[in-house]
């Protein structure tokens, strides 16, 4: 009689993927990640992992980290908070590290357009999803 253990692992192999990240934000805004130490991209089964938390902050989010206990399951917590009004102002007032890309005549009629019809799309969307949420949505004209 042959005995036959498996083993399963926990462990991953991957292999960092030297990468250049850049996050294209609203109204033509972009924003060159400068990956420091210990924020490898890393490639598993042909797929790039971007930390978490450098996407997030890099966006504009807020992360809150909580480690696994009996409270939580014992599963880590990882919250990610927008703000998008707060985000949007930010990636619109850091001039330093995003570069504004010039409008076309078209995408400047169409911003005319949607100020135009703003306040009666957020009225809209706030009587369609009343029953859904609890505050009406929050949509921002970027000036």
């Amino acid at each position: 009689m042959f005995a036959t253990s498996i083993f399963a692992s926990s462990a991953v192999e991957a292999t960092i993927f030297p990468s250049k990240v850049t996050f294209f934000l609203a109204n033509g805004l972009y924003k060159e990640v400068h990956l420091q130490e210990g924020e490898e991209v890393l490639n598993y089964s042909n797929k790039a992992y971007v930390p978490l938390r450098l996407f997030a902050e890099s966006s504009s989010a807020l992360v809150k980290y909580t480690q696994a206990s009996p409270g939580t399951d014992n599963k880590h917590i990882i919250d990610v908070h927008y703000d998008a009004e707060e985000a949007l102002l930010e990636q619109t007032s850091n001039a330093a590290d995003n570069k504004l890309l010039e409008d076309s005549k078209e995408l400047q009629l169409q911003d005319m357009f949607v100020s135009l019809l703003l306040p009666h799309m957020k009225e809209k969307l706030a009587e369609v999803y009343s029953d859904v949420i609890s505050i009406p949505p929050v949509l921002i004209q970027i000036p």
